[in-house]
């Protein structure tokens, strides 16, 4: 496949909306819709014994940098039964082991959705670098 220089676009006029420095820790998406900045990010507290505890962390910014909202967590735990990480399955071999990594975030209509990588162990609690990908939707119109 060949670029022609008629279909590469100028840009010397390039020009930023704002900037604002936020503590943001890594493993994160972020996303700009409806005139707001949407960032997800994860916490991963390793348990023992190939287990973990996740939070990805939304939060929403103006342009200049201010939060709208609390924005709201979502918590793996491996520890605890019937938690969000309980309805992750991807067949009899594997265990969900708590480990959710933050890879993007999107806004539309109404709902925010977050993309992830999960992680899971196999049944006799070993390991396995196998990452599934999720898509988590989120109404925050309720």
């Amino acid at each position: 496949y060949t670029i022609e220089k008629s279909q590469l676009k100028d840009l010397s006029t390039v020009s930023h909306l704002n900037n604002f420095s936020k503590d943001v820790p890594g493993g994160q998406g972020i996303t700009l819709a409806n005139g707001f900045v949407f960032f997800v990010y994860e916490n991963i507290e390793n348990l023992g014994s190939n287990l973990y505890k996740s939070t990805l962390t939304t939060r929403v910014f103006t342009y200049a940098g201010t939060q709208i909202g609390s924005g709201f967590d979502l918590v793996f735990d491996s520890s605890t039964p019937n938690n969000i990480g309980s309805i992750l399955n991807i067949g009899d071999g594997y265990k969900f082991n708590g480990y959710v990594e933050a890879e993007g975030i999107r806004y539309r209509n109404g709902k925010v959705y977050i993309f992830a990588k999960v992680r899971f162990n196999k049944k006799d609690g070993k390991l396995n670098n196998l990452r599934t990908a999720y898509i988590f939707e989120i109404d925050i119109t309720q």
